[in-house]
């Protein structure tokens, strides 16, 4: 409506201007309409003073409309009309009409009283508006080659690069600078060079890829934190697209950790209507606001195991693989707790630390070995990741896992990535 009104005042602007009935043949309406159209541009109200009493609030998809006058306006059509309320972009939702009496002396000091109205609306759009950041799901161009996956044979050895906790996320200067990422590229880079090397048969990143700052309600959330969640998605699809790059062949998990449920809570806690929802023609894909949905890990060819903190998954007869709930303060403390306390080897992520310990637990029959090992994180190790405590005693790296196939046997290589470095099987890989 705005475009047309501004096109019909310019050519009724002109000094030989052409009637509403010649307008409104180049625009295709009618003259009536085409009268009616410029009539409400000129009564705009960005080109009038409103009128006493009037009041016009607008806050996203929603707004309320109100006049408090004398009689002139008592309806609601009088008052969309007195507003110049376009009926194309706003519906009424619903509107009162209020009416009391004043008293006031006139010219002879004689009390008069008489009513006043007061007629509001309250209005919606009829096509909502973004009023948030739009988050959606990353457009995977990648063209994946034909897998040579091949099924693993009972008492083969085989290998799985295991890392994790790169935690995604961005926070922006204020003051118009940079963003700056809770992601440490220099790990990721040397992470990815060993698993170009190694070609493992899996590679399993257990949990916390997405850092998901302003999503949680339990921790200080700083408006450097706010509207990062596209960008981190952007970041770490595409960190994930060169690991499948350079591992054609490799099977791929993704675990749920901590910090990916925050998006699940968010949407149960602030918004349960849209949790769970698909679209109508990819019902067998994940949910559209989820973060396997969002990084799009199905055109990646990526496994997502999501459910956490049961998401756990064994690797084979012995050895088990989760993202981890438990947490020590101590260097060394949590391994050491869940080695006591279990009785199957576990390797675990949440903690940030490279930990491995072993613990004999001795029964009437035989000596049992139960390992528990974390290989590090992903993320920076100093204090730009939202945490609790300065020194957190964090160091990066990852691990190399030989493992049986559906047997007991395994051994863990944990590799310690420090200053952009790490050795493994005598060669030192860089950024």
């Amino acid at each position: 409506m705005a475009e047309l009104g501004k096109i019909i005042d310019d050519y009724k602007s002109q000094d030989d201007p052409p009637s509403y009935t010649e307008i409104g043949e180049i625009i295709g309406k009618s003259k009536e309409a085409t009268r009616s159209l410029h009539r409400r541009w000129k009564k705009r109200p960005t080109d009038r003073m409103p009128e006493q009493g009037f009041k016009w609030n607008e806050d996203g998809n929603i707004a309320d409309i109100e006049f408090v006058t004398e009689q002139r306006i008592t309806t609601l059509e009088q008052l969309i009309e007195a507003g110049n309320v376009d009926e194309e972009i706003w519906v009424v939702e619903h509107w009162v009409l209020n009416k009391w009496e004043v008293g006031a002396n006139d010219v002879g000091k004689n009390l008069r009283v008489h009513p006043l109205f007061q007629v509001k609306a309250w209005l919606i759009r009829k096509v909502p508006v973004a009023i948030f950041p739009v988050i959606q799901p990353v457009q995977c161009n990648y063209i994946p080659a034909e897998s040579l996956v091949r099924p693993k044979e009972k008492g083969e050895i085989c290998t799985s690069l295991i890392w994790g906790d790169p935690h995604f996320g961005f926070e922006r200067d204020m003051r118009g600078g940079y963003d700056f990422g809770y992601h440490n590229e220099d790990v990721l880079r040397v992470i990815l060079n060993i698993a170009e090397y190694l070609q493992p048969d899996r590679m399993d990143i257990i949990g916390d890829i997405l850092d998901l700052a302003e999503w949680s309600d339990k921790y200080f959330r700083s408006p450097e934190m706010m509207e990062t969640t596209q960008e981190s998605i952007n970041a770490a699809h595409w960190w994930l697209k060169e690991f499948r790059a350079v591992l054609p062949n490799t099977e791929m998990l993704v675990y749920e950790g901590n910090h990916e449920l925050r998006m699940r809570k968010a949407l149960i806690t602030h918004l349960k209507v849209a949790y769970g929802l698909r679209p109508a023609d990819k019902l067998e894909l994940p949910p559209a606001m989820s973060v396997e949905s969002l990084l799009a890990l199905d055109g990646l060819g990526i496994e997502w195991v999501g459910g956490y903190p049961s998401n756990k998954v064994w690797l084979n007869n012995e050895l088990q693989i989760s993202h981890g709930d438990v947490t020590r303060a101590g260097p060394g403390d949590t391994t050491k707790a869940i080695s006591k306390d279990a009785y199957h080897s576990q390797i675990i992520g949440h903690i940030h630390r490279v930990e491995m310990t072993t613990h004999t637990h001795n029964t009437r029959d035989e000596q049992r070995y139960v390992t528990a090992f974390s290989p590090g994180c992903a993320c920076w190790c100093d204090n730009r990741v939202p945490g609790n405590g300065t020194n957190r005693q964090w160091q990066n790296g990852c691990g190399v896992v030989e493992y049986e196939v559906e047997g007991d046997g395994f051994s863990i290589t944990p590799i310690v990535v420090q200053n952009g470095r790490a050795v493994y099987n005598g060669k030192i890989f860089t950024t």
